[in-house]
């Protein structure tokens, strides 16, 4: 069967993701940070399609907890098919994470790119799937400020963390295309 991994799969499209996946005989890696639902959903799909569906609890807003839920998975599956990076939220106040990125980038963004970088080098032929959204529209990304230090909008933050997932999306299609990944 092909495993497919889903980022912010405990609720709205990454919830709707997850059970499309098993409607289609997928496996299913799934994390949130809510290992309650997790379980729940878990179950819920289990019992609903012949899968196998694992849960990881981890705050993907750190750095950290990406590479740690990336090594935790790499230790325990043979192979990854499609990684959906899904996870995201909007802050409307500003929040810095205990590693010091504002949260709306760090969730939003960095996760992509420290998971995409990491499954794309551990698993041969994975597909990577970037969820957005056309809220990348009618903002420029400013590489001075990528943490949003000047003049603080939840909405903006929201808009430019979106715009820089297509940009990595982008980059992730030219840097691998030759080696057979998909991006």
């Amino acid at each position: 069967m092909p495993v497919a991994l889903v980022t912010g799969a405990s609720a709205g499209i990454g919830l709707e993701t997850a059970k499309g996946l098993a409607k289609k005989n997928f496996d299913l890696i799934l994390v949130s940070r809510s290992s309650k639902k997790l379980n729940a959903i878990k179950d819920d799909l289990e019992t609903q399609y012949s899968i196998n569906c694992d849960v990881f609890s981890y705050d993907l807003s750190l750095v950290k907890s990406n590479i740690k839920f990336h090594e935790e998975v790499v230790n325990k599956f043979r192979k990854i098919d499609v990684l959906i990076n899904n996870a995201g939220a909007i802050f409307m106040e500003k929040t810095i994470t205990d590693e010091g990125l504002e949260k709306t980038f760090a969730l939003n963004h960095m996760s992509y790119f420290v998971l995409s970088n990491l499954f794309i080098e551990s698993f041969n032929s994975i597909k990577v799937i970037n969820v957005s959204s056309e809220a990348h529209r009618g903002i420029k990304l400013n590489l001075d400020d990528l943490q949003n230090n000047i003049d603080y909008f939840g909405w903006h933050a929201y808009k430019r963390s979106k715009l820089a997932n297509i940009y990595l999306t982008y980059e992730l299609a030219k840097k691998y295309e030759k080696k057979g990944y998909y991006c």
